[in-house]
Formats: structure tokens, sequence, C-alpha cells
């Protein structure tokens, strides 16, 4: 086969031209007499020197490099942004002031941490429980007190700061309004001073608070009936009103309308609830994998064999959406699959509800080899 060398270089800024055959053809490369690409004519020390200077308005070579690293290019002249300095002492040298607004630095307003203080960084995430991020929490700067523990939801209410500094506020200025009952009736929060008041936060999509309403509406009624003050309020993280409708109508208790979601955000910001429904939903859902992970996992130990499973909760993220896309995966939620990623092959079960028992039967089906797979 032939092998393709450098063509020779130019003496004026362009490139000579292949000599021309008789026949109007191309000249064949030159034989190579040890098989292997003749180098460059221009490198003489491993290294492929610079381009020549062109003077017919094209592109100037490379600066030369004398020690290993390239030498920074000339200060601009055309109000470009310049270029950082090379380092003196292994950091990088600030770079220069830019001589117009278009590349100016973005403004540093707040004060952070140094990132090499990491034990003083882990005490504050553990004097503040935080857990994920993005988390902000608002500070009484002389005592360190919480003002406020959810302030993503702060802001996304009140972007103005009209309800500034968001301080936490009485229970009954927060829950002011009409309160719902599943049969239509409405009375006002104010009928409620002097009761007995829990105030639940659940929804629908989440396995365990179906489970706890159950139990709860129980509780609930047998309270009632011993002539106890008592009353539940509902704050729903619904997706649809339609769902709402559907998960109170099991509930005799009252609710916050779900129209209503200022008010649904300030309880949820008074009492510190994450209003995040695939943080929710994820942990559902790990809740009620677990057992099942464990209890297959545990059965192939005991043979001294490897899992033929791994187990995961895939979220709302780049890289599920990702894998959602490689394996054509429906966008429905919840949704319960098996990979084979070898056998390039998908298992796919898409319920309206996922319960452990459907869980199960799904993975033992999967290793009894009752399912059929998709391609991926």
């Amino acid at each position: 086969m032939p092998i393709l060398c450098p063509s020779p270089e130019p003496s004026n800024g362009e490139r000579v031209p292949s000599p021309e055959l008789s026949n109007g053809k191309r000249a064949p490369s030159p034989e190579v007499s040890n098989g292997k690409r003749a180098p460059s004519p221009e490198v003489s020390n491993g290294k492929r020197a610079p381009s020549p200077e062109v003077s017919n308005g094209k592109r100037a070579p490379s600066p030369e490099v004398s020690n290993g690293r390239r030498v920074p290019s000339p200060e601009p002249s055309n109000g470009n942004c310049a270029p950082s300095p090379e380092p003196s002492n292994g950091r990088r040298v600030p770079s220069p002031e830019p001589s117009n607004a278009n590349c100016a630095p973005s403004p540093e307003p707040t004060v952070t941490v140094p990132l090499h203080r990491n034990r003083a960084t882990l005490k504050l995430w553990n004097k503040y429980r935080i857990s994920n991020i993005p988390s902000l929490i608002f500070l009484d700067a002389t005592t360190g007190k919480v003002v406020c523990r959810n302030g993503l939801l702060v802001i996304r209410d009140d972007p103005e700061g009209l309800e500034f500094p968001w301080g936490p506020k009485p229970f009954r200025e927060v829950i002011a309004g009409p309160l719902l009952r599943n049969n239509g009736q409405s009375l006002e929060s104010s009928s409620l001073e002097g009761s007995h008041v829990g105030v639940y936060f659940s929804a629908h999509w989440c396995p365990p608070c179906r489970s706890l309403t159950r139990v709860l509406v129980e509780s609930y009624r047998k309270i009632k009936e011993a002539g106890q003050n008592f009353e539940i309020i509902f704050v729903s993280a619904d997706r649809s009103e339609e769902s709402f409708k559907q998960y109170f109508s099991e509930m005799p208790w009252l609710a916050v309308p779900y129209t209503d979601e200022a008010r649904r955000s300030r309880l949820n910001r008074l009492y510190g609830i994450q209003d995040s429904e695939d943080d929710g939903e994820s942990e559902a859902a790990k809740q009620l994998i677990q057992p099942i992970a464990e209890k297959i996992i545990a059965k192939y130990k005991a043979k001294e064999e490897e899992a033929p499973l791994l187990f995961f909760v895939a979220g709302e993220d780049d890289m599920t959406d990702s894998l959602r896309d490689y394996t054509n995966l429906p966008e429905a939620a919840p949704l319960l699959t098996i990979l084979d990623m070898s056998a390039r092959a998908k298992y796919v079960m898409d319920v309206e509800e996922i319960t452990p028992a459907i869980v199960e039967a799904f993975v033992n089906d999967f290793l009894a080899e009752k399912l059929k797979p998709e391609p991926i």
C-alpha cells in the first residue's frame, strides 16, 4: 500500500505543487526503504520546527518553544482579552485587567471558605445538617442561629426580597386562609385555634406515604372518636390537581387547596421540607427496592456466587437522561427496568404503581428467564 510522504517545504509561503506526470496524473509518493513513513524534512531534534513566515496574508507561525513551554502570545492590540502570563512558581498568575468591558471578570460578592480548609467546611456541613447541594440557609451572623433553613424556596418564591429578612413566621400567619374537606366543604383556618394540629406533608406518588396514610387514617378516627380536639392538615406535593384529589379522597381530615401553591410553599419553608419530587421519589424507591436487593445478594453470597444483578435507583440527572437515550427507554415514571448491557438487551415493566411484590416478581421472572428481552 502506498504511504503518503510530506509535501516539500514551500519557499514563498505557498505549497509547492506535486510534480505532474506526462499523462496529467499526480506522481506517486516516493518509496520508503524501511516500510515506515519518511520523517518530515524540517524535523531535526524530534520536534517539528515552527511553520515559516507567511507574507501573503496567511496564518503566522506558532511561537518558538525554548524550554518545553510555549512562549505566551504577544499582547493583543485589538481590544480582545489578553492571554494569561506564564506561571513562575507552579501557580497561575492572575490575568491582567482587560482593556475593554467585554472580557471583564464576573464580580464575586460572596465570602467563601478556602478549599484547603476541609475540616472547617465539614464542620459547617455537620452543624447545619447539609446533606445535598445546592443548599442555602440564612443565619443570624451574631448568634449563628438559623433564621431560614430552606433558602432555595425563599429565593424562588420571593425573588425581589419583599419578605426580607425571611425569618420564621407564626404558624397561624402561614396557614391563614380557607381549608378544604374532601366532600367540598371549606372552613377558615382560624377555627383551629386551641386545637392540636398535625401538618401532613405527603404525595400520592410516594409509596411509603400511601402506606403511612392508611395507618394515619385509623389513628385519626380513633382520636376523634375519643373526643379529642385534634385535626390534621394535608399539604400536598402531588404533581397535578387530579392526583391531589384522588389522594385526598382517602383522607378524612383537612387540606390546603392544591391551587394555593404559595401557602403550600410557605409551609414547606416553615418546617424545612425539601420541596423536591425527585429527592422524595428516589428515597421512596430506595426504601422499596432495598429489602429485595439485600435478599437476592444474600442468597447468592450464601452459595459463594456473585449476584447476577446490581440494583440502583435512577433520578432526574444528566447521567440518567443519557442512559435513557442510549437504551431507548420510555419516558414513563415510575419505570422498572433490567438492563443487560453485555447482551444489548432490556426488560421493561411500565406500571402505574411499583410495589415490593411487583419488583420481586419481575426480578424472579428475569432470573428464571421468563421475560422476553427487547433489543437496546
